[in-house]
């Protein structure tokens, strides 16, 4: 998995990768393990994916952002898919925005937000209904994208322009 972290990274640092194409890739593997993850799940993975639920919400009440709970809640997402390559090709993208909200000190208030959405996620999964899992998986990305653009804009390590900024705030349907 290492090996592919490096590959995800060189593909920002050298290859000029933008930002844009890293929310529309974790927006569709997203999607396609969500998917899986629903005809797959039972009692016992809705339980630990509301332990990093838990765990999330309860670093934030302690004034500690839970980017690792919020990115192993993904991660296990992931796993419940059942498919190997999709999991290492989405935990790479993971890993690498999990470096990237402790490199940029994503704030308490987007984790805690986060957390909250990955409520709505289990809480769908549940249900089964993949057409609503789509769609709260998708304003899960687009929220999660949003936040991302507003921290990344400081960094280095993103091809952002203004515009591109501007456009995935529209497609995120942002309020700032």
């Amino acid at each position: 998995r290492e090996a592919i972290f490096q590959c995800v990274s060189d593909f920002f640092r050298i290859q000029g990768v933008t930002l844009e194409e890293w929310v529309e890739a974790r927006l569709h593997l997203e999607l396609d393990i969500t998917k899986l993850a629903a005809t797959r799940a039972d009692d016992r993975d809705y339980e630990r994916l509301e332990d990093w639920i838990d765990k999330a919400l309860a670093q934030t009440e302690a004034g500690i952002p839970a980017h690792d709970e919020n990115i192993r809640f993904h991660q296990c997402v992931s796993e419940i898919a059942g498919n190997r390559i999709l999991h290492t090709a989405y935990c790479s993208i993971m890993e690498l925005e999990l470096t990237t909200l402790k490199v940029l000190s994503a704030s308490l208030e987007q984790s805690r937000d986060v957390a909250v959405d990955h409520t709505k996620i289990l809480n769908t999964l549940k249900t089964r209904d993949i057409d609503k899992i789509s769609k709260v998986v998708e304003a899960h990305v687009k929220g999660s994208s949003e936040r991302l653009v507003m921290i990344s804009e400081k960094s280095p390590l993103f091809n952002i322009r203004p515009a591109v900024a501007s456009s995935l705030r529209k497609t995120a349907g942002s309020k700032i």
